[in-house]
């Protein structure tokens, strides 16, 4: 089923041709005549258990990314369980986009520096919470956070040959307080400096 934020009439209109075609679906258009058959009120029944079970869809599911979703014996059964399914599946895979773009950020850095910037998952998220909660794309987040670190890294990198850093949560929350202390213990450790790298 589609997803954009149409009147229930036309989301009706779209799911006709998979209640007829698709494998399975007569137990689910014979659920929903059902259904509408205990609201004793003949056609109107049909409009209303639809609304019903769609109701909460049409308003969450047109801000994710999902486009599409199956209409299932579960979804008319139990409707809120399974659009907290999908909204749980659709956080699952923004979470992924969001930290790919602060991989690639990453990738981008080394290849204008030659300097390496390991981020963990768990500071990826968190510049993906951050960017979400400033209403910021990841990418501009992450250019902003880190604009300094190419000078620091490099004089890093000069004074103990350090060339790869973890970035943890930490980093992300204060980044010019880390890569100050981090510049400092390059001055006065050489290679026991803070990140791990090699």
């Amino acid at each position: 089923m589609r997803v954009p934020n149409l009147p229930v009439h036309e989301k009706l209109h779209e799911t006709h041709a998979p209640f007829d075609q698709a494998a399975g679906q007569e137990t689910i258009a014979g659920k929903i005549a059902e259904l509408a058959g205990q609201e004793q009120t003949g056609a109107r029944g049909l409009m209303t258990v639809c609304e019903r079970v769609l109701r909460h869809f049409k308003y969450e599911l047109p801000s994710t990314h999902l486009k599409r979703f199956e209409v299932t014996r579960e979804l008319v059964e139990d409707p809120e369980k399974t659009l907290q399914r999908l909204l749980a599946a659709n956080e699952r895979e923004e979470r992924s986009f969001s930290r790919q773009l602060v991989y690639e950020f990453a990738d981008r850095f080394y290849d204008s520096h030659k300097l390496r910037l390991r981020f963990t998952d768990d500071a990826a998220d968190l510049l993906a919470q951050i960017a979400e909660r400033e209403k910021v794309p990841v990418r501009e987040l992450c250019a902003d956070r880190f604009k300094d670190f190419q000078f620091g890294l490099r004089l890093i990198a000069q004074n103990s040959g350090q060339q790869d850093f973890v970035i943890e949560p930490t980093t992300v929350d204060q980044p010019d307080k880390t890569l100050s202390e981090w510049v400092v213990a390059s001055y006065t450790e050489g290679s026991k400096s803070a990140g791990v790298g090699s």
